[in-house]
């Protein structure tokens, strides 16, 4: 009898049981399109049964203003990567605090440079030395040490954190290189990402 008790007192407390009686999460996606057509469609995928579906709030979004709150504001912008195969953004934003642009995987273009006209932080793609970029596919989709530089110059930016960086960059003589290459364009504090990383608002 007692060590039927437990089983049943186990078996009530399983993960799967827990799971089962609490509420569906909600998962709020906003995107570019197909976003809300992919969402739905693997909302039961992944995971171990039986389990809620969660609530999907899946929102298709364009350039321009995509939120907004109490102190802040979300603007898109085009950016310029792998068209006419898929659309990409570039994504500021402006807050009591200050403003963030994350420019995502693109080449250097004016409206990723418009977008971020006198920005806090510019989060930008580094992906490869110039001299190991030009003439290659990356050329037409990524930017470079040049193009980083040039973009966060001409966008007149605070600061510029490189981002998106080739596994050949962790070469500590390439690391330097890229960063004396960017430097060679942008005259602001030219920041190198790494996991993990805090970046305070100066």
């Amino acid at each position: 009898m007692n060590s039927t008790s437990t089983a049943q007192r186990s078996q009530s407390n399983s993960p799967n049981e827990s799971w089962a009686k609490t509420s569906a999460p909600t998962v709020t996606i906003s995107s570019l399109a197909p976003t809300t057509r992919l969402a739905l469609r693997h909302v039961h995928s992944g995971g171990k049964l039986p389990r809620r579906a969660p609530k999907i709030n899946a929102r298709d979004i364009k350039p321009g203003i995509v939120a907004t709150g109490k102190s802040w504001e979300i603007t898109a912008a085009p950016a310029e990567h792998v068209q006419p195969y898929l659309d990409s953004l570039a994504y500021r934003i402006d807050s009591d605090e200050g403003s963030i642009v994350f420019s995502g995987d693109t080449r250097p273009c004016q409206s990723l440079t418009d977008l971020a006209k006198g920005a806090d932080l510019l989060v930008m793609e580094c992906i490869k030395l110039h001299d190991d970029w030009k003439g290659t596919a990356s050329a037409d989709s990524e930017t470079d040490t040049w193009g980083a530089g040039q973009t966060a110059q001409d966008a007149g930016v605070k600061r510029v954190l490189l981002n998106h960086q080739n596994l050949t960059l962790e070469d500590l003589i390439k690391k330097t290189q890229a960063i004396h290459e960017v430097k060679q364009f942008y005259g602001g504090p030219v920041l190198w990402a790494d996991e993990l990383m805090e970046v305070p608002f100066e």
